[in-house]
């Protein structure tokens, strides 16, 4: 049995994203302009929370929404046909999320693991009996921009894990 709600399935099996959102992603023309890559965005962030290293995957693309890009947008390279193409294959080969069980919550437990990059960080949120078992409940990721590009790999790791404790809060306590 399956249910919507607030636009994604929720079964006995977990919680999915909505269909008919992964067919628009995956019939979504080459962007032509600033304004076009960023309707793109708008979707697929709809998906973040199912998507690990979605900014990753993002980044190539990221630089054409820049306000420069926006009066002369450059020219379409083979490098961004293939980030685009990327992450529509990457929405579409998504798996489902699990939902914290809470008739048993002394026989489960929640995890979450953290890492960074040069240019992100990413985060996952797990839930079940053992590591080794633990299903995966969330995912996010974030570009770092600015001065954050230049932290060194451990204050980039502890980034990230206070954006995950954060971001998940009301769950982690």
């Amino acid at each position: 049995m399956e249910i919507q709600f607030l636009r994604q399935i929720i079964g006995w099996d977990g919680i999915k994203p909505n269909r008919s959102k992964i067919d628009c992603v995956q019939k979504w023309p080459v962007p032509q302009s600033t304004k076009d890559i960023c309707h793109f965005f708008g979707l697929v962030c709809y998906f973040d929370s199912f998507l690990p290293q979605l900014a990753q995957h993002a980044e190539v693309l990221n630089h054409l929404t820049r306000k420069d890009c926006d009066k002369q947008f450059p020219k379409w390279a083979p490098y961004h046909q293939h980030a685009f193409d990327s992450i529509k294959d990457f929405v579409v080969s998504m798996d489902c999320l699990t939902t914290i069980d809470h008739n048993n919550p002394r026989d489960n437990y929640i995890y979450v693991t953290c890492d960074a990059s040069k240019i992100n960080t990413s985060m996952v949120l797990f839930f079940g009996p053992s590591w080794e078992l633990a299903q995966p409940m969330a995912f996010d990721s974030k570009s770092l921009k600015g001065p954050k590009l230049h932290y060194p790999t451990h204050k980039k790791e502890m980034l990230a894990i206070v954006c995950a404790l954060c971001k998940w809060q009301m769950i982690c306590r």
